[in-house]
């Protein structure tokens, strides 16, 4: 009789001790939006993933596509405060994202409300947002409908616990945040920073506490295949180089010396925009060849997409080229499109998401998601911009 009481007794602390460790979040199957257009050619370089990444050029962070819809997060004439947006894939209406009858999605008790909102990003089936100050204080998870707040990690009181003044929030991507520790100090009356230390943190809870390791290299942004991260030439030039940084063995594999203008860093090769012509770098036989040769003059980004490449301008002014030209991956124009301007934006900086239906755009300075192109009207005649509803803006 002792022994079956011991037994039970043994059974019951396990069960207890199995209750207070780490919650563990899994992955659910999510099913990535694809989409295929009769005007698709060519053999995509670029993974067909866009759930929870960090797009090239698409870098701010303020976007995420999940399995039913994209999210922004957007500020209000209050900069400090801003609003989590939320619309299905296929709709024309942006809300906020907050399910609450009894909410007038316009105080900070709305779901949808997040003090300074910055780097949203979707894994795991949830949605993890920085929010806080001028440097991040805190990593917030949340349901998808934007129900259950939690705060995940507090930056700044891990700095301080690590003996450091601050911590700033650098990157979310496919499931990994990196961030790093500072002192400020003053020198000759400018407040500067001192680096310390780097952290990593993986989202899925399997991580106790954030892993400390310098990379050696500043890390971008992932597309599914690659981390794209550069450093000072290992050359010992004054050009950069490229690497794919592995957030599992904090490990970088070199690919490439960096061409000299921004693009796209794959797995195997580059493609970027340079004298009039779009050109792709093959990483194991170092070669640059045009693979589309354009009349265009000027600066111009090539956005490498599963289904296409987008060339958009990087000037600004009256004379900036308001049009994006679409070509498919056997490097042929499938379409132009011209984007109404009125402030004089970056044509680059109007297209400020994208999904597997279609392109988002804004032509304001304050991101808002104002436009959309429809993919499948590309190469049809009749492609168009067609405009969001916002009615809780």
């Amino acid at each position: 009789m002792k022994k079956r009481v011991l037994l039970i007794v043994l059974l019951v602390l396990v069960l207890l001790l199995a209750g207070c460790q780490e919650e563990v979040v899994t992955k659910p199957d999510d099913i990535e939006p694809t989409a295929t257009y009769d005007w698709m050619a060519g053999e995509s370089p670029v993974p067909n993933k866009r759930m929870g990444l960090l797009r090239a050029g698409l870098t701010t962070g303020l976007q995420t596509v999940s399995p039913n819809g994209i999210y922004f997060v957007v500020k209000t004439d209050d900069l400090r405060n801003s609003y989590i947006l939320y619309a299905d894939h296929g709709s024309d209406t942006f809300i906020k994202l907050c399910g609450r009858s009894d909410c007038s999605h316009s105080s900070p008790d709305c779901n949808a409300y997040v003090y300074n909102g910055a780097k949203l990003t979707y894994y795991g089936g949830y949605l993890y947002v920085v929010s806080g100050d001028a440097y991040g204080d805190r990593l917030i998870r949340m349901d998808p409908d934007g129900g259950n707040h939690l705060t995940v990690l507090e930056f700044q009181e891990f700095a301080h616990e690590h003996g450091a003044d601050l911590a700033q929030c650098e990157l979310i991507t496919n499931g990994i945040c990196k961030f790093s520790l500072y002192n400020g100090k003053n020198v000759d009356g400018q407040y500067e920073l001192e680096y310390l230390e780097t952290y990593m943190f993986k989202l899925d809870g399997s991580m106790s506490e954030p892993r400390a390791g310098k990379s050696g290299a500043s890390v971008w942004y992932s597309c599914g295949d690659v981390f794209y991260a550069t450093s000072d030439s290992i050359h010992g030039n004054d050009g950069r180089s490229v690497f794919d940084w592995d957030p599992e063995t904090n490990t970088l594999t070199y690919l490439t010396e960096h061409p000299g203008t921004a693009g796209y860093f794959g797995e195997n090769e580059a493609y970027y925009f340079k004298d009039g012509a779009v050109r792709r770098l093959t990483y194991a036989t170092q070669t640059e060849e045009a693979v589309i040769d354009t009349d265009l003059e000027g600066d111009y980004y090539v956005y490498c997409f599963p289904e296409c490449l987008v060339l958009a301008s990087r000037e600004m002014g009256k004379e900036t080229d308001n049009s994006l030209y679409i070509y498919n991956w056997a490097f042929e124009l499938v379409d132009t499109v011209t984007i109404a301007n009125p402030m004089s934006v970056r044509t680059n900086s109007m297209l400020i998401g994208e999904t597997a239906e279609r392109f988002i755009l804004s032509n304001t300075y304050d991101g808002l998601p104002l436009y959309y192109i429809n993919k499948s009207e590309l190469g049809s005649g009749n492609v168009k911009t067609h405009k969001f509803t916002l009615p809780d803006m």
